[in-house]
Formats: C-alpha cells, sequence, structure tokens
C-alpha cells in the first residue's frame, strides 16, 4: 500500500464513521509552538511522522438557542456539546484501531488536551495543539477569536487529532489568511471584552476574561467586567474558582451539572456570531 492509498483510506474510514472534514499534517512542524512548547508528537507515538485532524460540526440549530435562558443552554447547547465530545472521542479512538490494523501505531489526541499551567496563551473553545493541528491539515485558520475557522461550518467545530508514525504526503495550511473575514463581531461581542483587534492570535486574547464566561462566573453573577483578583490571578483564573463557589452557591449547582451529565463551555457568543459558514435560512 503506497502512502496516498493509506491516506485516502484513512479519509474516507474517518468520513464514514462521522467526522464531517479529515486533514493530514506534518508532525515537524508541529514540534514546540511557542503557545504550548512542552509539547512534542513524539510523546505520544515514537517515531511520529503525521497528525491526523478531526472535524466535527456543531449543528446549527443548536448555536441559535437562547443562551441566556439557562435551562435552554444547559439542556440544548450544553447536552449536545457533551454527546459530540463522546463522538468525537470514539471517531478517535476507531481511526487509532484503523491505523493499527494497518499495521503503525497510533495515539489519541482529545478535544481537552492537557497542557503545562500557563503556557497556552489562548483558545479556550478549540486547545491549542488541535488547532494548530488543524490549520497545518488544511482544514482552516486561526481568526480573530482565536478559534479554528472552517469555510464550511466557522468556528462551530469541535476538533481532535491522531498521531501515528505512518508517513502521509501533508495537506497544505491552505486556508490561512483566507477564512476570517476580520469583521470584529467576536470583539463586540464578548461580554468582557476579553478579545482585542490589537495584535494577533493567540496574543489578543486575554486568557482570564475568557474564562469568567466560560466558567459560568459570567452567567451566575450577571457582571460583565471580571473582578481584578480574577484578572490578574496567576497562572490563570481557574486557580480562583473554588473561592468563588463559596460566594456564589449557583456556581456549585454549574459543577454538579457538569459532573454529572459532562463539562461544557457556558458561553459560546464568539462562536454564534461569527458569519463564516453561516448560511441564508428559508424563508
Amino acid at each position: 500500500m503506497t502512502d496516498g492509498d493509506l491516506k485516502k483510506e484513512i479519509i474516507e474510514y474517518g468520513l464514514e464513521i462521522g467526522a464531517d472534514k479529515i486533514g493530514v499534517a506534518e508532525v515537524e512542524n508541529l514540534k514546540n509552538p511557542p503557545q504550548q512548547p512542552d509539547f512534542d508528537p513524539e510523546n505520544y507515538v515514537e517515531g511520529a511522522q503525521s497528525a491526523i485532524s478531526i472535524c466535527l460540526a456543531i449543528p446549527e440549530g443548536v448555536m441559535d438557542q437562547n443562551e441566556s435562558d439557562a435551562y435552554t443552554y444547559g439542556t440544548g447547547f450544553g447536552a449536545t456539546y457533551v454527546v459530540m465530545m463522546r463522538m468525537i472521542d470514539e471517531i478517535g479512538y476507531k481511526l487509532v484501531k484503523f491505523i493499527e490494523k494497518k499495521g503503525y501505531f497510533a495515539s489519541y489526541v482529545g478535544p481537552n488536551s492537557p497542557f503545562e499551567e500557563g503556557a497556552q496563551v489562548g483558545g479556550l473553545l478549540h486547545s491549542y495543539i488541535v488547532k494548530n493541528i488543524a490549520q497545518m491539515a488544511g482544514i482552516g485558520e486561526e481568526g480573530t477569536a482565536n478559534l479554528l475557522l472552517t469555510p464550511e461550518f466557522g468556528p462551530r467545530v469541535l476538533l481532535a487529532a491522531v498521531i501515528t508514525d505512518a508517513s502521509m504526503e501533508p495537506d497544505v495550511a491552505k486556508l490561512v489568511g483566507k477564512v476570517c473575514t476580520k469583521c470584529m463581531e467576536c470583539v463586540e461581542i464578548c461580554p468582557t471584552k476579553a478579545i482585542s483587534e490589537e495584535n494577533y492570535p493567540p496574543y489578543n486574547l486575554n486568557r482570564n476574561r475568557c474564562l469568567w464566561c466560560i466558567t459560568g462566573v459570567h452567567r451566575v453573577t450577571g457582571v460583565d467586567e471580571p473582578d481584578v483578583d480574577w484578572v490578574n490571578a496567576k497562572p490563570n483564573a481557574m486557580k480562583l474558582l473554588p473561592e468563588y463557589k463559596k460566594k456564589h452557591v449557583k456556581l456549585v449547582e454549574i459543577a454538579d451539572w457538569d459532573e454529572a451529565v459532562g463539562s461544557f463551555p457556558k458561553c459560546f457568543r464568539c462562536m454564534a456570531v461569527c458569519p463564516v459558514g453561516r448560511e441564508e435560512k428559508a424563508d
């Protein structure tokens, strides 16, 4: 079997089992990025040659639900997101098994891959490593909101990856500079002003301000501007969550909900407002 045949089979199989897009990146371009300097594909698979990007699109109807209503948000977007996390994990697992049957080694990298504290600058809805792999594999490009934007679905996707020692012809980062329209709607809609139109990703995202919404503090307090101690927390504001749970009982309820049904982001406004990949609705 040639490298081209293997790549074709992997892509066809990935799409068959539920992925919406599949691409292949060369691992040499992924080692030790400044946003996550401890990342090395060889830590996943010795002799790693290729990284396969998995992209799963979030249904548009879910993104159009009433974000302000907690019940609708949790049972609509939240439930869908949790199911999709399990789906993309299953797709990754099946791809690993498929590649192993071809005589190679492979390892899965999930949507919420761990990172060294303080190392990841941005990309809280799309973790940096899987986002970087997707960009290098020609799936999309990192936009102003620090999300991976695809031409077909905009940023409304989940991302994961598979690292393998199988050598395949890599795709190229052909969409860089071609997807994000720089409309700045994500900048305008962010309640905490976490995204800036100045600078460029990932250096235009204030991580702690983003965490104010992602963790649900904004939702339970109704306050847009994060507390000073939250904004200045190092390495990040996550260490303050236990203290904030004591102040806000509803944060404990959110944590209990996450533990029971699975964790999901408590804000998706920058994802929802992005015009990229949006189709006009029929009258």
